[in-house]
């Protein structure tokens, strides 16, 4: 726990140092709240990991929570597009240049 105060101290002091709490573009007011806001808000996922997390105490019930805690990641990794799509710009620019 004091770790995670710690980290959360660190990202409001840089965001301080650089005037970007409440000004700037994109601001960090306005990144937080996008998050629980936005169009896939972050509270969804959130509260998905920790009912599956909490099903994982339940002994018999633990290879299907780390199951879905695995599909959970796979998700994460084929939603987020930009992934692929800078893999395939970097496989395209290094074909082209052989």
């Amino acid at each position: 726990m004091p770790i995670l105060f710690g980290l959360f101290g660190i990202v409001l002091i840089v965001a301080g140092v650089r005037g970007a709490i409440t000004n700037g573009n994109p601001s960090l007011v306005s990144l937080v709240k996008d998050d629980f806001t936005g169009n896939d808000p972050f509270w969804k996922w959130m509260l998905a990991i920790l009912l599956i997390g909490a099903i994982g105490y339940i002994p018999d019930m633990r290879p299907i929570s780390r199951g879905f805690m695995a599909l959970v990641i796979v998700v994460f990794v084929l939603d987020n597009q930009g992934v692929f799509t800078q893999l395939t710009n970097t496989f395209k620019s290094t074909r082209s240049t052989t």
